[in-house]
């Protein structure tokens, strides 16, 4: 969490995937705590497969 927004990642309960939400004070700050969490999971996915 920072003081302007949230990022949020869980496992579905349904389905093989992993859930992400997200919440910040301006549409810009959004997208970038989106790009930062996305990013943390692609390089887990990296980290993972190699």
């Amino acid at each position: 969490a920072w003081e302007d927004g949230w990022g949020l990642v869980r496992c579905s309960n349904t389905t093989p995937l992993l859930i992400t939400r997200y919440e910040a004070t301006s549409e810009s700050r959004l997208e970038k705590i989106r790009a930062y969490v996305e990013g943390v999971i692609k390089g887990g996915q990296a980290a993972l497969a190699s």
